[in-house]
């Protein structure tokens, strides 16, 4: 097939297009050209910005059999994709995110008819108001339209929370001990992004996933105290985990209201019955263990070349868990 990424060069959809590139599909990206990694033999690049990919010379005599949207994120950008690909295009592929389940979670597990509308995340309200452009543009044939909603997806980056991957490494690294929402044991799902791109491929160019909104995550969940281990014993170290409440930290530090109340803090499993429907034999293979070693791999390259944490988040991080131990022993 002739597929089109828009993006193509982040965490999940790299991982997309090698993926589509190695099954034979003829693969375009059009994105900034600035952090692109080495693309596979054969993968057309077209450098251009967001805002008038609509006005591309290159872009604007072509069809495609896919075009796979991973850089929509309000009303605007859905639109635009509208104007510029109807009649355009076989089929419409919008990457949306898990997170735009409501919060708290009531029952698990979750699955593509769960409440929507996370009253903690703009990202994710912005998620939403794509979906729904895309999904009225299907109902009058403008464009058929699948969304795929991923959780939380990782090839190169550490899973982590509180901090990013490689702050949390660094931290390790330099035997400081880390933190944990609540008590670390809510249950996390994770997917690795080879995993992932296998059954995106595999998604697109069915006519079965027209109309479809569809789950594609992983449906084995971990604690985060196991996560985190999983880190520390890929990195070679001990970990000293120390339990926060999540209210405590979202007081402290505000901005990770969206990442705990909103995402992190509660217990995510799916189900993952719809995506199996289309495609029935697809399972993810790349283990927890294996997974985080590789993106260790790659972080610990960053870190050598002189990576630092944000000092202020780090010391408030610091000044949490020196609070945390002090209620602790008292």
């Amino acid at each position: 097939m002739r597929v089109l990424y828009i993006g193509g060069t982040g965490e999940i959809s790299s991982a997309c297009v090698a993926e589509a590139a190695k099954v034979g599909h003829q693969v375009t990206v059009f994105n900034r050209g600035q952090t692109s990694p080495r693309l596979p033999a054969g993968v057309e690049q077209i450098v251009g910005e967001r805002i008038d990919y609509g006005a591309s010379t290159s872009l604007a005599a072509r069809n495609f059999d896919v075009v796979c949207q991973f850089l929509a994120f309000n009303a605007a950008d859905a639109a635009k994709d509208i104007a510029t690909f109807k009649g355009r295009c076989g089929q419409f592929v919008f990457v949306s995110s898990a997170s735009v389940y409501s919060k708290p979670i009531v029952q698990l597990p979750i699955n593509e008819n769960t409440p929507i509308g996370n009253q903690f995340s703009r990202y994710s309200e912005g998620k939403l108001d794509c979906e729904a452009q895309y999904l009225k543009a299907h109902i009058a044939d403008h464009l058929p339209v699948t969304i795929i909603r991923p959780s939380h997806t990782y090839r190169h980056r550490l899973p982590s929370t509180i901090v990013s991957g490689d702050h949390l490494a660094w931290r390790l690294q330099n035997g400081k001990p880390i933190a944990v929402h609540g008590d670390g044991q809510s249950v996390w799902t994770l997917t690795h992004a080879e995993d992932f791109a296998r059954a995106f491929v595999s998604v697109c160019g069915q006519t079965k996933a027209y109309g479809q909104t569809v789950n594609l995550t992983s449906d084995i969940g971990y604690t985060w105290n196991h996560i985190l281990t999983t880190v520390a014993q890929a990195i070679g170290v001990v970990p000293e985990i120390q339990p926060i409440l999540s209210s405590r930290l979202e007081a402290a530090i505000p901005e990770l209201e969206s990442t705990l109340s909103g995402d992190k803090a509660n217990s995510l499993i799916f189900d993952m019955t719809k995506l199996k429907t289309l495609v029935p034999r697809w399972q993810c293979e790349v283990s927890l263990d294996l997974g985080i070693r590789s993106a260790w791999a790659v972080v610990a390259k960053r870190l050598q070349d002189g990576f630092q944490p944000d000092r202020e988040l780090d010391t408030k991080i610091d000044e949490l868990i020196h609070q945390a131990e002090r209620e602790a022993q008292t």
